[in-house]
Order: C-alpha cells, then structure tokens, then sequence
C-alpha cells in the first residue's frame, strides 16, 4: 500500500495527466488524495490548502448527516465527492467525445469508479475541478436532479467565478460546496432571473433615453438663452436649436464644400454639328439619303442638342 501510493504522489508531483481509472479513491486511498483520513475529498495535485481541504471535508460530512432524498418506503442521505486535479488526460479526454461530452462522461466514470451515492437511488453529486483544463464540472445522479436543477448549478458555478478568474480555488471550491449544501437543504437563494421581456424593454428604455437626453438638454438651455439675450439686449434673438442640431450631436456637422478648392470645371456646352447649307452640299446629301424628286434637297440634319428630329 505504501509502494503505491507513494507512486501516485510522485506522479501527482510530475504533474501527471490523470485518467479516471487511475485516480485514486479517498475512502480507500486518503493518504494518494493528500488527506489524513478517509473522507469524500480528494486532492492528489494539492490544490487546495490545508485549511480550505478541512472546510470542504466538513461541509461533505454535513451534506451526507443533514441532507436526505426520499427513496423507495424511506429516505437515503445525499453524497457528495469533490476531486480536483492539475489536468485531465487530454488522450481519454478525446476519446470519450471531447471537452463537453467528454468531460461529463470523464465525471461520471469516475464517481462510479468511488461508488457515490445509493446504487437504488442514484443520489450521488461529484464535483469535478481540473485546474489546466479550466473545468468546474458538477456531476449528479437521477434521484440528485430534482433536487440539484440546472438553474441551481448555473448559479453556483456562476458564483464560484469570480475566485477562479483570481486563480483563488480555495475561495472558489468552498463556496461551491456551501452553495450546494445549502440548495440541498432548500435554503439557497439563486438571483431572480428577468423574463425576456423585461429585458427588451430596459434595453429599448436605454436606447430612447440615450437618444432624447442630448434633445432634451438642448431645449432646457432655451430659458438660459432667453434671460442671456434680455439682460444683454441682444437683437436679433439667439436662434433656438433645432432637430437638425440634436442629429449634428450624433452625426456630426453636415459635409461643407473646402473654399481652397479649385472650383469644378463646368461641363462643355453642347454644340450642333455644322450644315452645308450650300446647294452642293444638300444635293449630296441628297444622293446619299435616296431623295427622289429632289426632296433630298431640303433634308436638314438636327443638332443634338435641339431635340429636334430629322425631315
């Protein structure tokens, strides 16, 4: 026994990849899960602090004597595991469906390969922490569900958060563990949720009042302008701001057109080609129109610019 657990420390120690199968048990390995007795706490990695280890294990015992499931003609006690680790084995990890899939399967191996909870009522909860692959994974059995919502683990891993980002596991396990013990006693307290439509509605508020307070700040320096232009006398009056002002606050002021610029060149005036209106001339084109009875004689090619039309 000695032999291998001294193995597993080492391991622990090289910062070893661990696979489920390969993890080992608190309840019969306490000394490979760096504690002192056994317990439902298993931190191979030392992770956590002596101190924060103790709350944690605390906690655990206080879920499995206050806690209870009805199950069958009588009632069965929670269980619940906390196993944290440097990292998972990336190789298994992939094998059993990827990081997701394969981190809620990883989680549930490894409860079964420590037998939490009743076999008959599946009320076993694992909390899975692997601290390179930035995973909190919560794990619970069928007869834990009704009990441990969805909503309920999204709230208290949201409250965990805010410890993890500071890289502060012990702050952040513990208040998991609390947070969970007291959801299994009916005593925890999740931030209420708005409805979808209260939120549409503070956003279109935000949206209305970002827009009309530049307007609205506009039209309340109107008495100011007005007591400024009757104590300096002054004539004309101030114009008041217009629409068009409170869109300059967004838009900004409209395109003005550089004096420095050279000016556009203006476009050349149309001209009409030029007419032979000699005789010669019209008999030719005459000839080259086809005219019979000297018709052709009189035909007159329009400007372009005219708008006319040909004879």
């Amino acid at each position: 026994m000695r032999l291998v657990v001294s193995l597993l420390c080492a391991c622990a120690a090289d910062g070893k990849a661990w696979r489920y199968e390969e993890y080992p048990d608190p309840i019969t390995q306490p000394f490979a899960c760096g504690q002192k007795t056994s317990g439902w706490i298993c931190d191979p990695d030392g992770i956590l602090s002596r101190k924060a280890a103790e709350q944690v294990s605390d906690t655990l015992r206080r879920i499995t004597s206050e806690t209870s499931v009805l199950c069958g003609p009588g009632k069965r006690p929670f269980e619940m595991g906390v196993a944290l680790m440097q990292q998972m084995s990336r190789k298994q990890i992939h094998t059993l469906g990827g990081y997701g899939t394969g981190t809620e399967r990883f989680a549930e191996k490894l409860g079964n390969h420590w037998a939490i909870g009743n076999g008959r009522c599946n009320n076993g909860i694992l909390m899975l922490i692997s601290k390179d692959d930035s995973v909190v994974y919560v794990k619970t059995g069928t007869g834990a569900q009704e009990t441990l919502k969805n909503q309920h683990l999204a709230d208290v891993i949201q409250r965990m958060r805010p410890a993890l980002r500071k890289g502060d596991y012990d702050a952040a396990t513990v208040q998991g563990v609390e947070d969970i013990f007291l959801v299994l006693k009916g005593e925890f307290k999740s931030k209420p949720v708005l409805p979808i439509a209260y939120r549409v509605s503070l956003i279109i508020a935000g949206c209305l009042f970002f827009f009309i307070l530049p307007l609205f700040l506009i039209w309340l320096a109107v008495p100011i302008i007005r007591v400024s232009d009757w104590v300096y006398q002054k004539y004309p009056p101030t114009p008041l701001p217009s629409f068009t002002d409170f869109l300059t606050v967004y838009f900004g002021s409209p395109l003005e057109v550089d004096p420095t610029l050279p000016p556009t060149p203006r476009p050349r005036d149309c001209e009409g080609p030029d007419i032979d209106d000699s005789e010669e001339g019209n008999m030719e084109r005459g000839a080259v129109g086809g005219g019979v009875g000297g018709r052709g004689c009189e035909r007159r090619m329009a400007s372009p610019c005219s708008g006319g039309q040909e004879d």
